[in-house]
């Protein structure tokens, strides 16, 4: 039902019901769903599980290997550590020997072990030259100082090989 708002010069809806032109009317609230707060449509809410189509709303589909998730993004559902989704369904991660899982929405889902780098599906022994070392992300190599980088060898300044 309506009444005077706070500021004495308009007048708002109770909770339950919205602004439809000079009246207010019932929000209709579908199984599964509560009401909310706030001024935007529809004024409700679907429970957790369950995602809005049109005025109603839906169990989401979970497939194997998944978890409901926030249902207020699509598709309402995440997989388990160690999956991927792919499309509606949940696939197994194959982690190559010398790798692990690496939690990520893109990508392989998998990394290597320090001093080996991804190349198709396996992980590779990272070869460093003489007077080399494992770089930083510990998939390539840098020349030690003040060695520098050429032809995949580390050479002096004033070396010419």
């Amino acid at each position: 039902m309506p009444y005077l708002g706070g500021s004495g010069d308009r007048w708002e809806c109770d909770r339950g019901y919205r602004k439809l032109d000079e009246t207010c009317v019932a929000i209709r609230v579908p199984s599964h769903a509560h009401l909310v707060d706030g001024s935007y449509r529809p004024g409700w809410k679907c429970e957790r599980g369950y995602n809005a189509i049109n005025d109603a709303c839906a169990p989401i589909k979970v497939p194997e290997h998944g978890y409901v998730a926030d249902s207020s993004v699509e598709p309402g559902w995440s997989r388990d550590r160690g999956y991927q989704a792919v499309g509606r369904s949940c696939v197994a991660i194959l982690v190559p020997p010398i790798g692990y899982l690496a939690d990520s929405a893109y990508g392989s889902g998998w990394k290597c072990e320090r001093g080996y780098e991804a190349m198709k599906d396996s992980c590779n022994h990272v070869n460093t030259p003489e007077n080399a070392h494992l770089d930083y992300t510990g998939t390539d190599w840098d020349c030690n100082r003040p060695y520098r980088k050429q032809n995949g060898k580390c050479l002096l300044m004033n070396d010419q090989q």
